[in-house]
């Protein structure tokens, strides 16, 4: 993959008592699409080109988040009215509000500046810090926005009963060659342990991509209990290693690399880079796949996130919603996942509006048209399966359904998915036989994959006698497999 880095500018900010202001911290990427580029280099950007009104708005809204770096420069700004009008009880709240963290600089101005006050000033300036700290200090942070970082989480990816999952072949022509690989995928872990709309992220081959893809349909993992309930876990991330054993490498030199790589990778992520802090944490969760990697990924997501970085937002986000390397809480996971998503991160989008669905059925319809329109695939194929079978009437559009899943069909790995609700779709625009004949197909690649038959049937039943099918958007409690039920209507 193709890395293309890129160092802000150091700024220097100067005044009567700023000898030598800089920023704290830099942004640099790698690669990323620039709907998930960080607020702090497009802020450190802006005030290059001394644009410094987007500049400010920028640092601002990141030092509510509690990034260090940004609350000094707003305070700096402030100080020198650059972007906003000159403060100077404003510029020693936010200087002082970063000091928490104890970095020499702040401490250092901070000081300054208080020493330069009367006793009025100090007042003011005590206030006005005081009335910060409450909103945006790290105490008050921790109670509304970050996560409580613990080494519990649902039991992810557990084999049912024992048996281990089909693995991908290993391609002969790979064999042949001696090409070892890594692929990444991601997935939806439904609330009955099967894999749906999965997608390949990353491969370092691509004759590894093709057999992953086959071995996938046939997964199935034991349910996760959120609560005491079986839930959907969509984005699930899972990396697939091809490697040939062999008798002249010495056992556990493929251990050995790995653990080199995360050490070289942490060693980055402690420099600062929230791009780094980011890479990381991600390489965390796809190479170790326990709890403990879990907590600490958080801790460095958190780190990203708080520099703006819109993908550590979305991940951090997507935990809090089901629990993964902390407690699991709604609230911190809506805005995580909302400020991610109006940074136009499609992900953020459609996770977001699965975790809306039942609470906020207009605003997840909302988030999963932007997704849409983002052509986030998964997003597409969610949004015609819920208009062709939403409960609630004014969300229901059977042509448009169509429409959509017709887009997108051809290209979709999860063909189960894809054709269900090609005849989902086929039903709701009054297309029939159509539906009948691809609902016939459905059921055929369902025994194929070993996947339940019996809901599959009802919805055959209900398209044959030109019904439409009808279900909740939000599948989310575990009900045994005779119970399964959903309703139809003429």
């Amino acid at each position: 993959m193709l890395s293309i880095r890129y160092r802000a500018p150091s700024i220097l900010l100067t005044g009567r008592f700023l000898p030598s202001i800089i920023l704290l911290f830099f942004l640099c990427s790698l690669g990323l699409p620039q709907s998930a580029s960080a607020d702090f280099n497009r802020a450190v950007e802006n005030f290059a080109a001394e644009r410094y009104q987007p500049a400010m708005e920028e640092f601002a809204r990141l030092a509510e988040l509690g990034h260090t770096g940004s609350q000094f420069n707003v305070g700096a700004m402030y100080f020198l009215g650059q972007g906003v009008d000159k403060n100077i009880i404003e510029a020693y709240g936010w200087i002082a509000l970063a000091a928490e963290d104890n970095h020499v600089t702040a401490v250092t101005l901070r000081d300054r500046l208080w020493n330069r006050f009367n006793s009025d000033e100090r007042a003011q300036a005590e206030s006005r810090f005081v009335e910060l700290q409450k909103s945006y200090g790290t105490a008050a942070l921790q109670d509304s926005l970050w996560p409580i970082l613990k080494a519990e989480q649902p039991a992810l990816n557990t084999d049912v009963e024992g048996v281990p999952n089909r693995a991908p072949e290993y391609p002969k022509r790979a064999l042949n060659l001696r090409i070892e690989g890594v692929v990444d995928i991601e997935y939806t872990l439904d609330a009955k342990g099967y894999v749906s709309d999965f997608f390949v992220t990353d491969s370092s081959q691509k004759l590894f991509k093709t057999p992953t893809l086959e071995a996938v349909q046939f997964w199935r993992f034991a349910p996760v209990l959120i609560d005491g309930k079986a839930i959907d876990i969509p984005a699930q991330t899972k990396r697939i290693q091809f490697r040939i054993e062999s008798v002249n490498q010495p056992a556990g030199t493929a251990d050995f690399l790995q653990e080199q790589n995360l050490r070289e990778l942490r060693t980055l992520a402690e420099a600062g880079e929230p791009m780094d802090m980011f890479t990381y944490a991600h390489a965390l969760i796809l190479e170790q796949e326990n709890a403990a990697a879990a907590e600490e990924a958080n801790h460095w997501y958190l780190q990203a996130g708080r520099a703006g970085l819109s993908e550590a937002q979305y991940q951090l986000g997507r935990h809090l919603a089901y629990g993964i390397g902390c407690a699991r809480d709604i609230q911190k996971a809506r805005r995580w996942l909302t400020l991610a998503a109006e940074a136009g991160l499609p992900n953020a989008q459609y996770v977001l509006a699965l975790l809306l669905q039942d609470s906020d059925p207009e605003a997840s319809m909302t988030w999963l048209d932007r997704a849409v329109a983002a052509q986030l695939p998964v997003a597409v194929v969610k949004k015609a399966w819920w208009l062709a079978t939403h409960s609630d009437d004014q969300f229901r559009a059977g042509d448009e359904a169509l429409k959509l899943i017709k887009r997108q069909i051809k290209n979709y790995p999860d063909t189960l998915t894809a054709r269900r609700t090609l005849a989902a779709s086929q039903a709701a625009s009054g297309h029939f036989s159509a539906a009948v004949t691809t609902q016939q197909e459905v059921i055929k690649l369902a025994k194929k994959f070993a996947r339940p038959v019996a809901i599959e049937e009802q919805r055959l039943a209900a398209y044959q006698e030109q019904r439409v099918w009808r279900e909740p958007a939000s599948t989310g409690e575990l009900v045994p497999e005779h119970e399964e039920d959903s309703t139809h209507e003429t």
